[in-house]
């Protein structure tokens, strides 16, 4: 008890600085977010006090938290109603109605790019129709991040694992045609959503995935969006063995103008371009210089711009 005094006694802005450490502790390579880090609440009065009064600790939330949780939310945000805010969607959260004030005020969404189909939604994995509740639209949402998932340890796994972005919902669609039936089709058009980020384990060789699909499959999901970055997109699994056989197909992105590749992998951003129809594309930057990456004539361009 002599010892629990002691903590108790730190100065608010000590116990502040000590939340904010085991929060950042709680992020891994891949930038995924944990809440571990809430367990601090329970030492004592003192820290609850100071933890729940804190507003910089409450502006990325869970898309699912309990009531009192959700409450002190709601009473950080009427103080500030302009900061924005984050929602992370945990795998185990996917398809389960989210808490709306946390939901319709999120500026930047974060998911996994991959999930355990087996575990990620009901019915045979293979249908893809399982989605979101109509309630978990995220009508202010500006940033798309997209993290690596789990290890995948086998191709079985791989056939299994889930990367249709059901989890929530976004307000537009236009028509447009599939670039393989030519067939007019529902795609979504989200004109409101500035970025996305694809966020990769610096030095995890995927080789039961192939990251550039994976990449090239997601920015087809957000069509509209002009900048996209993609971090540590390291080796990955061979395409052909990926599919099991050769698939001829180009993912078309119709607005997509700029891309930040940072600590990615050569080989794997000329396997981006060569799976990618990007029309619209003005600017590559490679580690934060502009270089031109082109696929011209089926041969990549690949180099620096004085």
């Amino acid at each position: 008890m002599a010892h629990l005094a002691h903590w108790s006694n730190l100065a608010t802005e000590i116990i502040c600085l000590i939340f904010h450490e085991a929060r950042n502790a709680c992020r891994d390579e891949a930038g995924i977010q944990s809440w571990e880090w809430m367990e601090l609440l329970k030492v004592c009065r003192t820290w609850r006090n100071a933890g729940l009064g804190d507003p910089l600790l409450w502006d990325s939330m869970p898309s699912i938290v309990p009531d009192f949780i959700c409450n002190v939310f709601w009473e950080h945000y009427k103080s500030n109603p302009d900061k924005k805010r984050e929602m992370w969607i945990r795998p185990d959260d996917e398809g389960k109605h989210m808490t709306h004030p946390i939901c319709v005020r999120a500026e930047t969404v974060h998911v996994e790019m991959w999930r355990d189909g087996a575990s990620s939604r009901k019915g045979p994995f293979w249908l893809g129709t399982e989605l979101a509740p109509p309630t978990n639209t995220a009508s202010r949402v500006k940033h798309i991040v997209l993290h690596a998932g789990r290890p995948i340890k086998s191709l079985r796994e791989q056939y299994i694992s889930y990367r249709v972005r059901t989890a929530f919902h976004v307000p537009t669609f236009k028509g447009g045609k599939d670039n393989v039936s030519g067939k007019m089709i529902r795609i979504p058009y989200t004109h409101h959503i500035e970025t996305i980020s694809f966020i990769f384990y610096p030095g995890r060789n995927e080789q039961h995935m192939h990251c550039p699909w994976i990449v090239g499959e997601w920015l087809t999901k957000f069509q509209g969006i002009e900048t996209a970055t993609v971090t540590h997109m390291g080796p990955s699994g061979d395409r052909d063995q990926w599919f099991r056989k050769r698939v001829e197909r180009r993912w078309l992105v119709h607005d997509l103008k700029r891309i930040y590749f940072v600590n990615c992998d050569r080989e794997a951003v000329e396997s981006l371009m060569r799976l990618t129809d990007l029309p619209a594309l003005e600017e590559t930057f490679w580690d934060g210089k502009l270089y031109n990456i082109r696929l011209i004539d089926g041969n990549i361009l690949f180099n620096s711009v004085a």
